[in-house]
């Protein structure tokens, strides 16, 4: 029943009591809106991201149309201004160029398993006979399929952290050590096999079989992770089988100095100081093929 005269309103501990809810609720909102720009905003952490994704859609492909799908990288010597890296001859500070990946597409495998067109389609592209399968791209009508060029800057490679540094006074200190991907076993560590992608735009044309002018190809093979139809990892060795594969992408063109204790700040040599770089993680699981990343 409405009465005439009667006004109706909050009391001040009702507006008092609003306005601390709406004041906590911003309190806790704002470290995540920062958290989500600083994400969307730093280049290593979307290129973790898309190259989840590009793993994802190769897994699904695979099982869909049961056959063996890879995440087919492009590789080059990228120059790091100031790194550690790890080689056979020991680790080295300072100035490097660092063998790593730096592009990735998704290809399916063309064999005589699952084409008994494999020979005509050689005859086509013209490359070696000592390739039992090829890789191409999942859409026919770009040369590299879908394709995703890493953020400038950064690159995917081997990283250990290694927690035995020994410096002045018996002291150790944990650094993040890269290495090439042609250094060692690092392929192998990373899960990744070779495979090999012919050149399609050379198809019936009399330049194709001179293209692979050395008659093995061996140097036309890409660096790879294979996806089985079952969403299985095929592993690049039966050495190195991992259960995870932790896969660093990592921004070569800063770093910031390891800080070190304070009682041994300014003894160590200018030409042995320890960087770091900004980097995320991708755990790659062989058995399920599950793709986590680790920002």
């Amino acid at each position: 029943m409405y009465i005439r005269g009667k006004k109706q309103g909050y009391t001040l501990t009702e507006l008092l009591v609003v306005i601390g809810i709406v004041g906590m609720l911003t309190l806790i909102s704002i470290p995540s809106i920062f958290r989500f720009y600083r994400d969307a905003t730093d280049p290593v952490k979307r290129t973790a991201r898309d190259l989840a994704q590009i793993m994802q859609v190769a897994r699904i492909y695979a099982s869909t149309y049961r056959v063996n799908t890879a995440v087919v990288y492009s590789d080059v010597f990228v120059p790091v201004p100031v790194t550690n890296v790890e080689t056979s001859q020991g680790i080295i500070t300072g100035d490097r160029h660092i063998h790593a990946l730096v592009s990735a597409s998704v290809m399916y495998e063309i064999s005589r398993k699952n084409n008994e067109g494999f020979d005509d389609i050689r005859d086509r592209l013209g490359f070696p006979d000592s390739w039992d399968s090829i890789y191409v791209p999942i859409e026919s009508k770009s040369e590299y399929g879908l394709n995703k060029r890493f953020e400038s800057g950064v690159i995917l490679c081997n990283v250990e952290f290694r927690d035995n540094i020994v410096v002045p006074n018996s002291l150790t200190i944990t650094v993040p050590l890269l290495r090439s991907i042609d250094e060692g076993n690092s392929t192998s560590l990373l899960g990744l096999t070779k495979v090999n992608v012919p050149f399609l735009d050379l198809e019936y044309t009399v330049q194709a079989s001179l293209a692979y002018s050395d008659g093995s190809g061996n140097k036309y093979s890409w660096y790879a992770h294979i996806f089985k139809p079952d969403g299985k990892l095929v592993p690049s060795s039966n050495v190195f089988v991992k259960e995870r594969y932790t896969l660093a992408l990592v921004d070569a063109t800063s770093s910031e100095p390891v800080v070190l204790p304070a009682n041994i700040q300014g003894q160590v040599p200018a030409n042995a100081i320890w960087v770091t770089h900004n980097m995320s993680l991708l755990s790659l699981f062989r058995v399920t093929g599950r793709i986590r990343t680790e920002l």
